[in-house]
């Protein structure tokens, strides 16, 4: 049996024996979520090795596909199957530390803040620190997050839940 996997005519009847609305919605959906997670990763450590995984899984998946379907090994393809599954469970073993961080910086996203007013007291917050160290003649190293994203260098310091005492 001759298979059209790779046919963009057989891509193209699959895609119109749907509505174009139900279409279009579904592109645009995967593809907020692809640019979501590719701004989620942006300036992590585990971006580049994510980014490797998933090409490698991708070239697997077609070699599997491509051999399993012209030789008629369905063996290979339902092992191929099984180890995707494990390969899940691994991820999440293997990005235990990402995926926490990465949860943790959701859950101090924007959105689960208040907009009142933050910003005013962490600068007034700043200035007192800054004016307390410069009376007492005392050195300190301050980093404030811009375009950057510090969260691969803040998390091997040490985080000082100080109150100043005027």
């Amino acid at each position: 049996m001759e298979t059209d996997f790779f046919s963009i005519r057989a891509f193209l009847r699959a895609v119109h024996s749907y509505p174009p609305w139900v279409v279009a919605i579904e592109w645009l959906l995967i593809g907020f979520v692809v640019y979501w997670v590719i701004l989620f990763l942006r300036g992590t450590r585990g971006a580049r090795l994510l980014k490797g995984i998933g090409l490698l899984l991708l070239i697997l998946y077609l070699v599997v596909r491509l051999v399993g379907e012209r030789f008629g090994l369905k063996r290979i393809d339902y092992l191929y199957g099984q180890f995707l599954v494990f390969a899940s469970f691994a991820f999440i073993i293997v990005f235990q530390p990402e995926l926490r961080r990465a949860l943790m910086r959701l859950g101090e996203t924007r959105l689960f803040h208040s907009f009142s007013g933050q910003l005013d007291a962490d600068l007034d917050e700043l200035v007192e620190t800054a004016k307390f160290c410069a009376r007492n003649k005392i050195g300190a190293l301050i980093a404030l997050e811009r375009q950057t994203p510090l969260h691969g260098t803040s998390d091997n310091g040490v985080r000082l839940n100080a109150e100043l005492s005027a």
